[in-house]
């Protein structure tokens, strides 16, 4: 026909449909599908908001129940803003990590000591790895052009 054009796009009844599927399998994969059954156009009691949903730390009502565990500093490296990654325990129980803007590598001991394994450098150390025989691995972000793995 002269003067017709096709459209591929779908109609609004279409639109609805899918949308109306796209909630079902959305509640259905992520576990949110209320107990009793919705009417249609009704929302499904689990995505309901309330004061525990809405904070800066939502909590979805199907973790409410979870045994939960408050953190407490244990130690402090510096009072700057030290950017510490990378933790890594060795087989004595020391604890390393880096700081990852001066590449430093630091050990810290069970009883709260903090020592220096890898000075000041240019490698940009972060990621730590702990061999079994006790030879740590450091992925750095600088130094040899394109990032590199060192061994101490």
């Amino acid at each position: 026909m002269i003067g017709q054009v096709m459209c591929a796009t779908p109609g609004p009844r279409r639109l609805a449909r899918r949308a109306a599927l796209g909630l079902i399998v959305l509640t259905g994969v992520a576990g949110l599908a209320p107990a009793g059954r919705t009417q249609p156009g009704e929302v499904p009691r689990a995505l309901a908001y309330d004061a525990q949903t809405r904070g800066a730390v939502p909590i979805p009502p199907a973790e409410r129940g979870l045994q939960t565990v408050v953190a407490e500093p244990w130690f402090k490296v510096s009072d700057e803003g030290v950017p510490l990654e990378g933790p890594a325990f060795d087989r004595n129980g020391n604890l390393l990590f880096t700081d990852a803007g001066s590449g430093r590598v630091f050990r810290l001991a069970p009883d709260r000591r903090l020592s220096t394994v890898v000075p000041a450098n240019t490698l940009g150390l972060g990621g730590l790895a702990v061999h079994k025989d006790g030879r740590i691995f450091a992925a750095g972000t600088g130094g040899f052009r394109h990032g590199s793995v060192v061994v101490v």
